[in-house]
């Protein structure tokens, strides 16, 4: 079923299930590099988007950090950092996101206090596959009108 999938899935549909396989599965390569990927596919970018889908962004965002500071890429942090410093409105995702991204605090600490945080995103997760099925729906009837 999950090749099924991946066969009939866009560029961004493949790299949310790659990103979401990796970071289950602890490939913390694969899941940096799926949220490069994203990133490099626009999924950050914010034009048009409503709070949910930033919200659900900035969990994208606390996901790459924490697979950025498992393989101890510091530049690749301090650019997350500034890049989605004050977008997450979720004071868990902020605070996970601040403390991930800030390199005077302890990286396990940091690591430690950011999966806690992701640990409750079930539900963000959740909405991230609602709001880009709606997103779809909503593109396919602005294409066919």
């Amino acid at each position: 079923e999950a090749l099924a999938l991946l066969n009939n899935a866009s560029t961004l549909e493949r790299l949310h299930l790659k990103a979401k396989f990796a970071w289950r599965s602890g490939n913390w390569v694969a899941a940096r590099d799926a949220y490069r990927g994203l990133s490099e596919q626009g999924a950050f970018a914010e034009d048009g988007k409503n709070e949910a889908a930033l919200e659900a962004q900035a969990a994208l965002a606390v996901r790459w950090a924490v697979s950025a500071a498992m393989l101890g890429a510091e530049d690749e942090l301090a650019m997350i950092g500034q890049r989605f410093e004050g977008k997450a409105k979720d004071p868990k995702l902020a605070s996970a996101l601040a403390m991930l991204t800030t390199p005077t605090r302890p990286r396990g600490e940091a690591i430690a206090a950011a999966r806690a945080a992701i640990a409750g995103l079930d539900t963000v997760t959740k909405n991230i596959g609602a709001y880009q099925a709606a997103q779809r729906r909503s593109d396919t009837s602005a294409k066919s009108g």
